[in-house]
């Protein structure tokens, strides 16, 4: 596709077709928009961004001052992602994409990637004991 991924044409199925294209592993299921690579992402259109999400448990026996050092130290070391305790998910990480100037198939297709591996990368790094792997 030629035309720039804005806040007018964003959509899980154009999307979905972007990742196709790239011959990325995806599922669209309903309304729901899932990246696989490293780890799973949800991808979500929120206009003017796409909003790209990585949730996981912590594991059991990790203390709440382990968590949040963890998340902190995250957020500290990586510019892309950012982590945070959710009470309701657990560890949650994400990353906005703002869309509302317009970006490139490809800017959003590498983008997708490079949050995945930062992810992945993030927790064999630092989430030993706090993290469920």
């Amino acid at each position: 596709m030629d035309e720039l991924i804005t806040s007018d044409n964003i959509s899980n199925e154009r999307l979905a077709l972007i990742f196709d294209a790239a011959d990325m592993d995806y599922e669209l299921n309903y309304d729901t928009l899932t990246f696989y690579e490293e780890i799973e992402v949800l991808v979500i259109p929120e206009t003017p961004k796409i909003r790209l999400v990585g949730i996981f448990d912590f594991d059991f026996d990790s203390t709440k001052r382990q968590r949040f050092e963890f998340v902190n130290q995250i957020n500290d070391e990586f510019d892309m992602i950012c982590a945070c305790v959710d009470q309701e998910f657990g560890l949650v990480f994400r990353y906005d994409l703002w869309v509302d100037e317009g970006v490139t198939d490809e800017t959003f297709a590498l983008s997708t990637a490079r949050f995945s591996f930062l992810v992945n990368e993030a927790i064999e790094i630092y989430g030993e004991g706090v993290v469920d792997i």
